[in-house]
């Protein structure tokens, strides 16, 4: 199944996101980690997407094909403001996220500001706060954007050099390949470096109440099954629209 793009205004801001599946169908709407786009959802969406559910995934503020905005404007509540202005725009009163890393904090902070509108909360690859030690990996991140490769190839040639992903697959390659482009004559990641910095958005009641308002954590680890096997339970916990109930729980994966 091949994705239906989408150019959605909300919040004075045009979002571009990803849809998988029936229109018409129970919305989810996916939202990404730091460095992500709605390309990371592929894999979800194809195994997911149909006429019993619909997946729509996030390009988030400032990154991907999505506008960028003022600085000052991102953070996890504005990125929460912005989903639940993306189920208005598709008309949706109730639905179900997912949220992957720092997506996952999103998730959370959508369920603080309006638990009432979502149906399942799915976290994958986070639990609780944020430590601040983590301001390192993240200013890493920042330093990143600055680096900048003459060809696609020597880039995605640098990313599996990394050893993260293996195997390596069409799915990685999909992403990596959607997440650049050329500026000045160079290659270089397409989020943008204003989009990064501000993404704690201070200590909230979200944490202390996350096993109240998340119905699956969902953490990797290396051993566990495939991917195909997460999805089949990612299926299960947003219901699908067919009445079954999800387990809560938190899975290692």
């Amino acid at each position: 199944m091949r994705a239906e793009d989408l150019e959605i205004v909300v919040r004075g801001r045009r979002l571009h996101a990803q849809r998988w599946g029936s229109r018409s169908a129970p919305l989810v709407v996916g939202f990404p980690g730091l460095r992500g786009t709605a390309e990371r959802f592929a894999f979800i969406g194809e195994h997911i997407g149909g006429d019993e559910l619909q997946l729509v995934a996030l390009d988030p503020r400032g990154r991907g094909k999505s506008e960028k905005s003022a600085p000052g404007s991102y953070g996890w509540e504005n990125h929460a403001k912005d989903v639940l202005a993306i189920a208005d725009a598709l008309g949706f009163e109730r639905f179900s996220t997912i949220g992957h890393s720092m997506g996952g904090s999103v998730a959370m902070k959508t369920a603080e500001l309006d638990a009432s509108r979502l149906h399942r909360v799915v976290l994958i690859d986070i639990a609780g706060g944020v430590d601040r030690s983590v301001g390192a990996v993240i200013a890493g991140e920042i330093d990143d954007l600055r680096v900048t490769y003459d060809t696609v190839e020597e880039y995605l040639a640098h990313v599996r050099s990394g050893g993260l992903v293996e195997p390596w697959n069409e799915y990685w390659d999909r992403v990596q390949r959607a997440e650049v482009t050329e500026v000045d004559g160079r290659v270089t990641h397409l989020r943008r470096r204003r989009a990064i910095p501000a993404v704690h958005s201070g200590p909230s009641a979200l944490f202390r109440d996350v096993g109240r308002i998340v119905d699956a954590i969902i953490k990797f680890s290396a051993e566990g099954p495939t991917l195909p096997g997460w999805t089949v339970l990612i299926r299960s916990l947003v219901g699908l629209g067919d009445g079954r109930e999800s387990r809560r729980g938190c899975w290692r994966w």
